[in-house]
């Protein structure tokens, strides 16, 4: 009796070995899979860039669409003037993608962005007219919402078939947290100085618009199927 105890304990704790196994191999290889941007050396640099720049872009296009009270307008007349001036803003894109190329327009667009915030810091220090102050927020907010849009779309040709759909992914969820950290960066930073928003989202986008030229140009090339070790 006593040897058909030990004999079931025994198998039973080689299942739960074998399941315990089995857990951490699966365990691993999850993790394997959602590191294998990182991993690869061809692609980590490029990774952490890409994940910047999504990061960077949402929390500046959030924070800038957001950011009327910090400028001192109506928020309606400004929400409303933002949403109407998205529309030249995917024209615009068109065009500077075909002729000017990915990498060069990325970088332009995160560097207009950040001169549009940096004169509405300037400005607002100075205590300008209301309406010059609005007017460069928008611009800021046409080239910003268009770099979005391109970061999108240049990830797509920067990555292997094999992994684009993980690259978009990751560098979507990267993007959430931005948009999550803006309205807490127009309120809780608005509070303590009323152009701290306007000199951070500045200076994420000047960073987005130096690191965007460290990717390479995609225009004119061929969109890799495989992974290369």
């Amino acid at each position: 009796m006593k040897e058909r105890n030990c004999q079931k304990s025994e198998e039973l704790n080689e299942e739960e070995r074998k399941e315990s196994n089995w857990c951490d191999s699966l365990a691993m290889k999850v993790v394997r899979h959602c590191f294998i941007l990182l991993l690869n050396p061809q692609l980590r640099l490029r990774t952490l860039v890409i994940f910047f720049g999504f990061f960077s872009s949402t929390m500046v296009y959030f924070g800038v669409s957001l950011n009327a009270t910090n400028l001192g307008t109506d928020p309606y007349l400004y929400v409303f003037l933002g949403g109407l001036l998205e529309v030249p803003s995917y024209l615009l894109l068109w065009p500077m993608m075909v002729f000017v190329g990915r990498r060069r327009s990325l970088a332009l667009l995160f560097f207009t962005c950040a001169v549009c915030i940096f004169s509405v810091m300037a400005f607002m220090l100075i205590q300008l007219n209301e309406l010059v102050v609005v007017v460069l927020s928008l611009a800021g907010k046409v080239a910003i919402t268009a770099a979005l849009q391109l970061i999108w779309a240049y990830t797509s040709e920067l990555y292997p078939t094999k992994v684009r759909s993980l690259a978009l992914g990751e560098a979507n969820f990267l993007g959430k947290l931005g948009s999550l950290c803006s309205p807490y960066i127009n309120d809780l930073l608005g509070e303590v100085v009323v152009w701290g928003p306007s000199a951070l989202f500045g200076l994420v986008s000047l960073m987005s618009a130096a690191l965007a030229l460290i990717l390479p140009e995609t225009r004119h090339s061929d969109m890799q199927e495989a992974l290369k070790h």
